[in-house]
């Protein structure tokens, strides 16, 4: 799509195609929350609970927080256990594929050093040091 157009656009370090397609995103995005916002807050009725709680939602302003440990989980190895697992459960489809030392060692061994175009240096170095 769009974005990924200007990706291309930027890593191959053509700034005027950046810049043109950079702008369409933008545009693009604002008219796309503009419509997403209209559609679920204009229906309503501007100031009732539902609108305040909806547009709250919508901003990511912050719920009240409740007690998300359970119960019975009241001395702190156990309040401990249970966040382990949670934070845990999150990783537990994800598959890991940790290639040979060989595989890597043959793949570099047969190409070439690809050359860096100015494009690539300035994003590698943006997530160095935004």
């Amino acid at each position: 799509g769009l974005v990924a157009d200007r990706q291309r656009a930027f890593l191959s370090g053509d700034t005027n195609g950046y810049k043109k397609l950079r702008n369409k995103v933008q545009y693009s995005l604002r008219r796309a929350k503009r419509s997403y916002f209209k559609k679920e807050v204009g229906q309503m009725k501007p100031g009732g609970t539902k609108w305040f709680s909806t547009v709250k939602s919508l901003i990511g302003a912050s719920k009240p927080r409740g007690n998300s440990v359970p119960a019975t989980a009241t001395d702190t190895n156990a309040q401990c256990e249970t966040f382990s697992e949670h934070f845990a459960s999150v990783w537990t489809d994800v598959r890991r594929v940790t290639p040979s030392l060989m595989e890597v060692g043959d793949q570099l061994s047969q190409r070439p050093i690809p050359e860096l175009s100015i494009g690539q240096v300035k994003a590698k170095l943006k997530r160095v040091n935004p």
